[in-house]
C-alpha cells in the first residue's frame, strides 16, 4: 500500500507537470467570409497580442495555441463554429463583432461553461442579460455610442436633429435609441424632429428623403443608424438629392474602403476606436497601429483592430491574476476589472455588466473624401438599464 501511495503521488505529480506544459487554447469563431469579414483586422491584431505573449514566455509559462473556424457571417455557421471551438478545448472563444452574428457562437460557449468575448459587439445582450454569465464584449454598448454622438453634435452647435434608422440589426436600433434619448436630454423634445426607417437591403430610400424634405423645419444634423453596404447607398442618395446637412453615424462606417461609392463625400462624421489615417492623437494607439502595419504590410480595414489586441491582453491579465486558466477563477477576475487601462482604454466589468458604458471614442470627420481626427469624445451621462435592456 505504501509503495502504491508513492507511485500514485508520482503519477499525480507527472500529470500536473504535463498539464502545466500543455498549451492554452484560444478559439476564433469569427467571420472569414461574408459582409462581416472586415473584422479580420481585429483577429489579426489579436494574433499579434498572442505572439507577443508567447514570445515573452507564454501565459502562466504555457504557450497559447490558436484554433479557428469561419462563421461565414451566418448564424447557423456561427453556432457550428462556436461548438467546434469548444470541442477543440478552447478556454476562450473569440466571437464576431456583432451581436446578431456573434451570439450563436457565444451561446455554444456559454452552454459549455466556456468564456466567450466578442471582438466588438455593441449590444449589451452580449453579456449576462442576453447570452449568459460567461459572455463579454470588448467594446461599448451601442446606446452609449449613441450618447457620445449626441454629446458631440451638441458641442458642435447643432440643435435640430433627425434620425434615419436601418432596422435590419439590433446594433442600429440601440444606437439610434441612445442618440435619440440623449439628444432630447440635451436640447429638449423640440430639438428632435423625428425618425424614419428603412432596411439595409432596400434599393431606394426616396420615400424617406421625400418625407425628410417635407419637414416644417430642416435639421442641423441627420443621425444615420446603419451599416455597410446599405449605409453607403443611403448616404449617396441623400447627397444626390441635394441634402448637404451634416451626417453623423457610428463606427460601423469606419474606414475608407467604401468611399468610392460616394466620391468627395463631405460633412460626414463618425466615432471610431482610433484613427488609422496617420493622425491618431494617442501615442499608445499609434504605436499599436505601427506594429500592425509592420506585421501585415498594410493598414487595417477599420479601427476596430484595437479591440482584438485589447481583449487578448485583457484575458491574459485575468488569467495571470487568477494564477490558472480554469474558467471560474478567470471569470471572477474579469468581474473585478475596474478602470483597467488596456491600450489606453479604462475597462470595467462587474458580475452584472459585461460591456463598457463609458468608452472614449475618437470623433472623425470626412471632408472632400479625406478623413481627419477631431477629438476624443465621451458623454456626460450613461444610459439607463431600461434603455440598455428595453422590454
Amino acid at each position: 500500500m505504501k509503495a502504491f501511495g508513492v507511485f500514485g503521488a508520482i503519477m499525480m505529480s507527472t500529470t500536473s507537470m504535463i498539464a502545466a506544459q500543455e498549451p492554452i487554447i484560444i478559439g476564433f469563431a469569427t467571420a472569414q467570409s461574408g459582409w462581416l469579414s472586415y473584422e479580420s483586422s481585429s483577429v489579426e491584431a489579436a494574433k499579434i497580442a498572442i505572439e507577443e505573449i508567447n514570445s515573452a514566455g507564454g501565459l502562466l509559462g504555457r504557450q497559447i495555441k490558436i484554433v479557428e473556424a469561419d462563421t461565414k457571417t451566418d448564424r447557423t455557421e456561427g453556432a457550428r463554429a462556436g461548438q467546434e471551438m469548444v470541442d477543440q478545448g478552447a478556454k476562450l472563444v473569440v466571437v464576431s463583432c456583432d451581436y446578431d452574428m456573434g451570439s450563436p457562437a457565444a451561446f455554444a460557449a456559454e452552454s459549455a461553461g466556456v468564456i466567450a468575448i466578442s471582438l466588438c459587439a455593441n449590444d449589451p445582450k452580449m453579456g449576462v442579460q442576453g447570452v449568459g454569465s460567461h459572455a463579454f464584449s470588448w467594446s461599448f454598448a451601442a446606446q452609449s455610442g449613441g450618447y457620445v454622438l449626441a454629446d458631440f453634435g451638441y458641442e458642435e452647435g447643432w440643435r435640430k436633429a433627425y434620425s434615419l434608422l436601418d432596422t435590419t440589426i439590433e446594433f442600429d436600433k440601440s444606437t439610434c435609441a441612445g442618440f435619440n434619448a440623449r439628444w432630447k436630454e440635451l436640447v429638449g423634445e423640440e430639438g428632435f424632429l423625428g425618425e424614419d426607417t428603412w432596411r439595409n437591403d432596400d434599393p431606394s430610400i426616396s420615400a424617406q428623403i421625400t418625407r425628410l424634405l417635407a419637414l416644417p423645419q430642416q435639421p442641423d444634423v441627420i443621425m444615420l443608424c446603419t451599416y455597410l453596404p446599405g449605409g453607403a447607398s443611403a448616404i449617396k442618395q441623400l447627397r444626390d438629392a441635394g441634402i448637404k446637412t451634416p451626417l453623423i453615424t457610428s463606427q460601423a462606417l469606419d474606414g475608407d474602403f467604401w468611399l468610392g461609392s460616394v466620391p468627395n463625400l463631405s460633412g460626414f462624421y463618425y466615432n471610431a476606436y482610433m484613427s488609422i489615417f496617420g493622425d491618431e492623437p494617442s501615442p499608445e494607439s499609434q504605436a499599436l497601429l505601427d506594429k500592425y502595419m509592420k506585421r501585415t504590410g498594410q493598414r487595417p480595414v477599420t479601427s476596430n483592430f484595437v479591440t482584438g489586441y485589447g481583449l487578448i491582453k485583457g484575458y491574459a491579465l485575468a488569467v495571470e491574476r487568477a494564477g490558472t486558466d480554469e474558467t471560474d477563477a478567470v471569470l471572477a477576475e474579469f468581474n473585478k476589472f475596474t478602470d483597467e487601462k488596456i491600450v489606453g482604454v479604462p475597462i470595467t466589468f462587474t458580475p452584472e455588466m459585461h460591456i463598457q458604458l463609458k468608452w472614449p471614442a475618437l470623433m472623425m470627420a470626412v471632408e472632400n473624401g479625406k478623413h481627419k481626427a477631431i477629438r476624443y469624445q465621451t458623454s456626460g451621462a450613461t444610459p439607463s438599464m431600461s434603455l440598455l435592456f428595453p422590454q
